[in-house]
């Protein structure tokens, strides 16, 4: 069996280009703390925005890209402009994990 862990909840102002990251481990067998990294066969990355959109997107695409064994980056392909709680979702080997930001108002300043 495997998991993911996904990373990057928070707040990013409108505008802002994300760069959300999923972690690909096997589970930790008797006596190990951490499980082995690896690279699923295909991965898919699914976007909901606030009002509802969802967008797929599966490798290989430009969006998704691997920095090192086991970790994987979903970038998104334009700056995000609409406000509200944005979900994001990775599915690739045998495992799924969402994770969620707020995209917020720019402050503008004059």
């Amino acid at each position: 069996m495997r998991t993911t862990q996904g990373c990057g909840p928070g707040e990013y102002e409108q505008g802002a280009t994300p760069v959300i990251r999923a972690t690909y481990t096997t589970i930790p067998d008797q006596g190990d703390t951490e499980g082995v990294l690896f690279d699923p066969t295909s991965i898919t990355v699914t976007t909901k925005s606030p009002s509802g959109v969802l967008t797929d997107y599966t490798t290989p695409v430009p969006e998704i890209t691997s920095t090192e064994t086991g970790y994987w980056d979903f970038t998104f392909p334009d700056p995000l402009t609409e406000i509200g709680k944005w979900v994001v979702t990775f599915v690739g080997g045998g495992a799924s994990k969402s994770v969620w930001f707020t995209i917020v108002k720019a402050a503008v300043y004059v």
